[in-house]
């Protein structure tokens, strides 16, 4: 008799359970915006050859300089080089729109800050290219 109740409470729980998980291109918790709210934002990108997919996001300092935060580029597995990033400005969406930019030059400051056992990252600056 348990038997049968526990294999009845069992298929109950899975028929009542959600869908299955899709994964949503939107922050959780996050609200609908555009990049005129937001006009100082830049989206950094990360890939390869033509393959380049919103990484990081960063902030347009001047008409040349982007500011972002240094785990975005270098990491304990990983350091990407100026050819492996790209900058898209003046879109709200992370795919398309607005401008793409070749990264020129890329200072990471205070990447190797280290403190007893642990490493802190702080800011790096793109130049945006020509």
């Amino acid at each position: 008799m348990h038997l049968i109740t526990l294999l009845a409470v069992c298929i109950a729980a899975v028929a009542a359970s959600p869908e299955t998980f899709e994964p949503s291109q939107r922050i959780v918790g996050g609200t609908v915006t555009t990049i005129n709210q937001w006009p100082f934002q830049a989206n950094v990108m990360a890939g390869s050859g033509n393959n380049f997919r919103q990484w990081c996001g960063g902030t347009i300092v001047n008409n040349r300089n982007i500011l972002s935060a240094a785990h975005c580029v270098r990491a304990p597995t990983m350091n990407l080089g100026a050819h492996q990033m790209r900058l898209r400005l003046g879109s709200t969406w992370a795919s398309s729109g607005g401008v793409v930019h070749n990264i020129r030059f890329k200072r990471c400051s205070l990447c190797d800050y280290h403190y007893g056992s642990s490493s802190y990252a702080f800011a790096s600056w793109f130049n945006l290219g020509q």
